[in-house]
């Protein structure tokens, strides 16, 4: 049951050895996590949700500029990992 609970924390994400051969073995399961924990907390009235992220959702890009949290990184230089760690968040972003 989740009556009660006042938070939910979600770090989980898939991180592999070394560099899958199809970049979606990450991106899938970190996007789908996400949209079910936060759909699950929303479901059920939970008061607050914690999502940790990844600064390789805003440090990765080539304009030079220092990135604040309303930037993200261009997703055009994004490899597996932190393109699924983008793709999780930006999904988290849509929900909440």
């Amino acid at each position: 049951s989740t009556t009660g609970i006042d938070a939910v924390f979600h770090v989980a994400s898939p991180i592999p050895p070394g560099i899958p051969k199809d970049e979606n073995e990450l991106i899938k399961p970190a996007v789908d996590g996400t949209v079910s924990v936060v759909e699950a907390a929303l479901k059920n009235k939970v008061k607050k949700i914690i999502f940790v992220s990844s600064c390789l959702t805003i440090l990765v890009r080539t304009d030079g500029k220092i990135p604040n949290e309303e930037d993200w990184s261009d997703i055009n230089l994004l490899q597996h990992y932190p393109k699924s760690k983008f793709l999780a968040e930006k999904a988290f972003w849509e929900l909440a």
